[in-house]
């Protein structure tokens, strides 16, 4: 008989992916996987000022060839020119390649022609500097992002690479041979393997996975000529999806709506002041504040703490003031450092710092 022994505890089963941005520095590769989808099919967060998408011919799933640049521009210096590409292949842009930058530029092109007749069917550009977001996922026209390697976030990608271990153990008083191990996801693992009376053997593989994945292992041997029952093991690899980051603002807040978290204080005055309409301050009089949970709203300011609109502005400008019984402390809401719902709301000075009293519970920017 022979065994396959269940995965250890310590055997890690879960991989954790890595939450955006994921641009972050300098793009040192990227990598691209071609979808076949036509422009209608981008989906991404960049400014449509930043990008562009045209269909020349409709698309197919013939093979094609793919042509990206340093710029939009046909006669800039050229990262990759491949061909034939199916649906479903992969590709590394590098910006090291020989008679590029050491780092991709502010703007990537790309073409992509039918490679058997080499007629144009898609061509665009997206900005590759990391000051617009390039996020896992993200789609330009036919190509998505599968990977990066950036100077400050290092390589993620949407795939994981998993290390497979089988661990098989011969309990009889003579060696087992004709050992195969067979996974149903990734195929003959081992075969014609002896393995001695009484001894584990250990088998390993590598494969990458994007989503959870059950893998089942099937054992076969013999042993003194006789074929023994077939054995059986399986596992499961999850994937844990990084929390929603939020929404984070690319422009100037709009409104916003602040849960309080600092010591309590009862029957508290609180003014709220919009450095674009400093004499209209939104005040809530008598309130009570308890840390962690008193959130400030009024119908007039359309369910906010304080929104622009109301007071027939577009946007609060570059800091807000609020006051807790004449006590100041000023939150930055030109979103030139990070303005994020579900996290503390920044502070004007220090610049960036988050708010010992102030959380962001929800907001809205200037168009």
């Amino acid at each position: 008989m022979l065994e396959e022994d269940p995965p250890e505890e310590e055997c890690v089963t879960t991989i954790d992916v890595t939450p955006p941005p994921h641009c972050l520095g300098k793009i040192e590769k990227l990598t691209l996987r071609y979808t076949g989808g036509d422009c209608s099919q981008s989906m991404n967060s960049q400014d449509p000022a930043k990008l562009g998408c045209t269909d020349v011919n409709p698309a197919g799933t013939y093979p094609v060839r793919v042509i990206v640049k340093e710029s939009a521009s046909t006669s800039s210096p050229t990262y990759v020119d491949l061909s034939p590409l199916e649906i479903g292949d992969t590709f590394v842009v590098d910006g090291d390649t020989p008679g590029c930058s050491q780092y991709l530029k502010s703007t990537t092109g790309y073409w992509i022609k039918d490679a058997a007749t080499d007629e144009l069917v898609q061509d665009g550009f997206f900005h590759s500097s990391c000051s617009q977001p390039v996020n896992l996922g993200d789609q330009f026209g036919g190509l998505q992002v599968f990977a990066l390697e950036t100077t400050q976030g290092g390589t993620v990608s949407l795939e994981h690479e998993v290390e497979y271990t089988y661990e098989v153990t011969n309990p009889n008083a003579t060696a087992a041979t004709s050992v195969s191990v067979d996974d149903d996801q990734l195929g003959n693992i081992v075969s014609s393997a002896s393995i001695g009376a009484g001894m584990t053997e250990t088998y390993t593989t590598t494969a990458y996975i994007s989503e959870e994945t059950t893998n089942l292992a099937m054992l076969n041997g013999s042993v003194d000529g006789v074929t023994c029952n077939e054995a059986s093991a399986s596992a499961t690899m999850t994937v844990t999806e990084p929390p929603d980051p939020g929404l984070i603002c690319t422009s100037k807040v709009q409104a916003m709506r602040l849960r309080y978290t600092g010591p309590d204080v009862a029957g508290a005055r609180v003014e709220i002041e919009a450095k674009t309409f400093p004499y209209e301050d939104v005040v809530y009089d008598p309130i009570d504040l308890v840390g962690g949970v008193t959130e400030l709203t009024l119908a007039s300011e359309n369910g906010f703490s304080i929104d622009a609109t109301a007071h027939g502005e577009i946007d609060l400008g570059s800091k807000t003031t609020l006051r807790i019984n004449g006590a100041e402390e000023r939150i930055h809401t030109s979103c030139s450092t990070a303005f994020e719902s579900g996290k503390p709301a920044p502070l004007n000075h220090p610049k960036g710092d988050p708010s010992p009293n102030w959380f962001v519970i929800d907001f809205t920017q200037k168009n």
